[in-house]
């Protein structure tokens, strides 16, 4: 559909409007142009995550944490997130906290192989030497069958 004098010919799809010299669909939701573009919280948790990670191969464990936990906040129960938590939280020795959120994250994703590592060491630091060897034995055979699949 095309409107105006032929010197300034406006031309849109139909089912949208013009509106200030703007072309808007028609169903689209105007806000002010001084509202902030925030992006969705998996987006969020997204960019934390890896701020976190970063954090983390850099040492900075705390950090880390801080970063994992508002994570947490924003995507309940992601097992990555949970792994993460966790096996920093073990590194920072805070191993009691650690063992649920590593238990959360192989139940969540059992091919994590990462959290099962943590969930092992957790369950050994912890005397539960059971339960330990059949976590590290699971982490095993994840890294086994990650190398013989590349």
């Amino acid at each position: 559909m095309c409107e105006g004098p032929s010197s300034r010919l406006i031309c849109r799809p139909p089912g949208q409007t013009a509106q200030r010299g703007v072309l808007l669909p028609s169903r689209a939701i105007r806000t002010p142009l001084s509202a902030p573009l925030t992006p969705a919280p998996e987006q969020q948790s997204r960019d934390i995550f890896f701020t976190g990670i970063g954090h983390f191969e850099a040492g900075r464990l705390n950090e880390a944490r801080e970063c994992f936990e508002r994570c947490l906040a924003l995507t309940p129960g992601r097992p990555s997130v949970l792994g993460n938590l966790g096996v920093t939280l073990f590194r920072l020795g805070h191993t009691r906290e650690a063992l649920p959120l590593l238990q959360q994250a192989t139940a969540g994703e059992p091919g994590f192989g990462d959290a099962w590592a943590g969930l092992g060491l957790a369950h050994e630091a912890h005397g539960d030497w059971a339960a330990a060897v059949q976590a590290l034995t699971k982490a095993l055979a994840i890294a086994a069958n990650l190398l013989l699949s590349a």
